[in-house]
């Protein structure tokens, strides 16, 4: 059975944003699939060009990587030298996949941590030296 995800809107979204500095999708995408014991599944869109997505999860909705540069467009426009950019998306609370992937991959850049409470607030986060900054808050 997967994990349960936002039914109401009195709940909590948590998205995580991780740039890497690594250009090789496949190895990144190879290193998560071991350290998760996960598989991705290899997909192209015209939204978001080539990128791997994991939904069977029992902790989060989807893992997906994917480029930060797609049709002439930039993700993270500000981080051009972090060409992949990994999305935890509606990761619930105990989740370790975020702590194993920041132990063990060692070309992450920045993070983001992006947190939605429907008709109540949008956080936006920095992480880094173990903990989170407010950066922008609506």
């Amino acid at each position: 059975m997967y994990g349960v995800f936002i039914t109401s809107y009195d709940e909590k979204m948590t998205n995580i944003n991780i740039l890497i500095k690594e250009r090789d999708m496949k190895k990144i995408q190879s290193t998560l699939e071991q350290l998760l014991d996960i598989q991705f599944e290899n997909r192209e869109s015209s939204y978001w060009g080539e990128y791997c997505i994991c939904k069977k999860l029992n902790t989060m909705k989807s893992i997906q990587i994917q480029y930060n540069y797609v049709d002439e467009d930039w993700q993270f426009e500000e981080f051009k030298d972090c060409p992949i950019v990994v999305n935890l998306n509606d990761i619930l609370e105990g989740d370790d996949s975020f702590r194993k992937i920041l132990d063990n991959v060692k070309s992450i850049e920045r993070v983001f941590i992006n947190e939605v409470k429907y008709n109540a607030y949008h956080r936006k986060y920095i992480y880094q030296d173990g903990r989170k900054e407010l950066i922008w808050e609506k």
